[in-house]
């Protein structure tokens, strides 16, 4: 069950209707499992049932919920009056302008803010929702604006409960019309509006909170935009003084610290965004189709999987014969091997080889992620184990043999025995196609930023978004190099990758992070590097394996360049060549050259007959096996065949 925070309460229908099914199934329920957002008592303590809670702040951290923030009100104060619009309305303008604020600064990115003001009873919240359509009638007026009735003990009232799920569901579709909701505090129905940006909670001294103060900021924790990785979203809590100490409750039961606002400060939400005006810094990247894709099935290779080729040493059958004392796996002997993998891998005491073996077969294809060959698994497990694992013919179904393949190293070494085995075979090798010329750059949706920009005349988004300090030092460097004609900071919005496998072999995919048009009509694709984790290699050979491949169906020249960054801080370079002088292994990751592409010199090179010039244009006619020497054939300015470097010529 979800918001599973009601369940507490044994007199709930919900509860009422567990007991019956447990009561009427035969065995009763296995079991029951409550999720909910606030698994807390309304005085604050976790349910004694909890198993697992991941609790706001860690939420907050990873991004998986808006940043709440605090407004810090100066030169504002409640009105002596007992209507709550008169009382609160230095508030409630407020939060009405702070959302007009959110309103402009969202419009370029589609998507509409919602106000959500909380009231302490319903009464007040008739009032203040009266208020609100009375006083901006072109924003909150007649259904543009929405009040949420509860009963005492926060349930929506049977009147607006249709209404209010209604609301819930569509607020966030661009054709709802609703741009306000007024609601009650003890409001307890589930909430999963993604547009609240701005809330105002409004609350009188005397009242008594019967409600979490997670519940509070709750209703505008949902991520608007998901799954943006350079922007941070935030929703901003305006109240009084009471309602901002309850909040406050908020910090202290969290351990976080919530960031501040002052009220009168202006909202702005960095766009990104094509310019209009910058056409002629359009980049268009080819479309490929994809060279790697995972099987469906592996029925076929399993079937033919020969078990007893596989390398893998010979499980012991007790803990303390032969085997056991010469037992080496993976540089650990069997007790330290035991200790280290004792956790991870327990089963129930089994009672059959069969147990054992289906157990292995579903691990195995857990892990190389095709639960659908458990019958093909089944039977390849069952040979290892009675031919290779023990180094001998053995009979399963022995007591002392179920035993024996049951240990937590039995298990260890045979699943991953046969993972390593099977990783390789579940991606296959496809040949690329061009499924498109080139996709431009001015298709990408705007997107809004939360990190550094550069202002760059050469590249067709208004401002370059950059992830850190190194990416904006270098996008400077291309708005600089004489030797650049355009360039652009790939957005994952725009939806570029390539496909490459892990150190694990799992498909994955990399999103490089900058696209250049050389002075000499090459693109490059290029990576920037602080620190380097032990997939770059995949990744390199992946971008360099796109270029060669994007070269050979287009025609024109494509290459891969990394950038590190202490080499790049150590050479200080001025333009976009000056990375070229630096050691491949360091740098510059070149993509291979392949017969019959087309070359150009990046100097004069003599031959017989005279100079080559800087620039001048030969085709491959044979590529010698070291793979970094060519044989490159010149019509002009005369004939000649030379033997050349790889860092003598690039793609051209």
């Amino acid at each position: 069950m979800t918001r599973a925070h009601h369940t507490h309460d044994e007199e709930s229908e919900w509860n009422k209707v567990i007991r019956g099914l447990n009561a009427d199934l035969s065995g009763g329920l296995a079991a029951q499992l409550d999720f909910t957002a606030t698994p807390r008592h309304s005085k604050g303590q976790l349910f004694s049932w909890t198993v697992y809670d991941y609790p706001l702040k860690q939420a907050i951290i990873d991004n998986v919920v808006k940043r709440p923030l605090k407004g810090i009100a100066q030169g504002i104060a409640e009105q002596r009056s007992d209507v709550a619009s008169t009382r609160y309305q230095a508030y409630l303008a407020a939060g009405v302008e702070r959302w007009k604020e959110y309103s402009e600064q969202l419009s370029p990115l589609g998507k509409k803010p919602v106000l959500f003001v909380m009231m302490n009873d319903t009464a007040d919240a008739d009032d203040v929702g009266d208020w609100l359509r009375k006083k901006y009638p072109s924003e909150f007026g007649a259904e543009r604006l929405l009040i949420i009735h509860t009963d005492r003990s926060g349930e929506v009232s049977k009147r607006d409960l249709d209404v209010a799920r209604k609301a819930a569901r569509e607020v966030d579709d661009d054709k709802s019309p609703i741009n306000c909701i007024v609601s009650v505090m003890m409001l307890r129905e589930g909430w999963d509006v993604q547009g609240v940006t701005v809330i105002v909670g409004l609350r009188p001294y005397t009242s008594k909170a019967n409600i979490l103060p997670e519940q509070t900021v709750g209703r505008g924790l949902r991520l608007m935009f998901r799954g943006a990785t350079g922007y941070v979203e935030r929703v901003d809590v305006i109240g009084n003084k009471t309602f901002i100490e309850f909040v406050e409750q908020l910090e202290r039961e969290e351990d976080i610290q919530l960031e501040t606002f002052k009220i009168g400060e202006k909202v702005s939400i960095i766009t990104i965004a094509p310019d209009p005006s910058k056409t002629d810094k359009d980049i268009a990247i080819p479309v490929l189709s994809p060279i790697l894709t995972r099987k469906k099935s592996l029925a076929e290779e399993i079937a033919e999987l020969n078990v007893t080729a596989f390398t893998c040493p010979v499980l012991p059958r007790k803990q303390d014969d032969a085997v056991a004392k010469s037992f080496r796996y993976e540089g650990y002997d069997l007790i330290t091997l035991q200790k280290l993998i004792e956790r991870e891998y327990t089963i129930p005491e089994p009672q059959t080889a069969e147990e054992v073996i289906g157990y292995y077969a579903r691990r195995i294809a857990q892990d190389i992620k095709l639960p659908s060959q458990f019958s093909a698994l089944a039977p390849k497990v069952r040979e290892f184990l009675e031919t290779k694992a023990f180094g001998e013919p053995v009979t399963l179904n022995e007591p002392a043999m179920i035993k024996a393949i049951s240990s937590n190293v039995a298990q260890y070494v045979t699943v991953k025995t046969f993972v390593e085995a099977l990783r390789k075979l579940v991606i296959s090798e496809l040949e690329p196609q061009l499924l498109h010329a080139g996709r431009p750059l001015s298709e990408t949706a705007p997107f809004p930023w939360s990190r550094t920009t550069l202002a760059a005349d050469k590249c067709i988004f208004n401002l370059v978004p950059c992830h850190n300090e190194f990416e904006k030092e270098f996008a400077q460097l291309l708005q600089k190099a004489p030797d650049v004609q355009r360039f652009a900071k790939l957005p994952e919005q725009f939806g570029f990758a390539v496909e490459y496998t892990d150190n694990a072999g799992n498909l994955r995919y990399y999103e490089p992070d900058f696209v250049v048009l050389a002075g000499d009509g090459t693109h490059y694709i290029v990576e920037t590097k602080g620190l380097e984790d032990t997939n770059v290699a995949n990744k390199d050979r992946a971008a360099q394996l796109w270029c060669e491949n994007t070269t050979r169906l287009t025609g024109k020249p494509w290459a891969y360049l990394k950038v590190l960054q202490t080499a790049y801080k150590q050479l200080q370079p001025t333009q976009f060549e000056d990375l070229f002088v630096l050691a491949p292994g360091e740098l510059f990751a070149k993509s291979s050259i392949l017969e019959l592409s087309a070359v150009a010199l990046r100097h004069p090179v003599e031959c017989k007959g005279g100079v080559l010039p800087e620039g001048g244009k030969g085709t491959v006619v044979h590529v010698y096996r070291d793979g970094e020497h060519y044989e490159v054939e010149f019509a002009e300015p005369f004939p000649c065949t030379v033997t050349l470097r790889r860092d003598d010529i690039h793609p051209g």
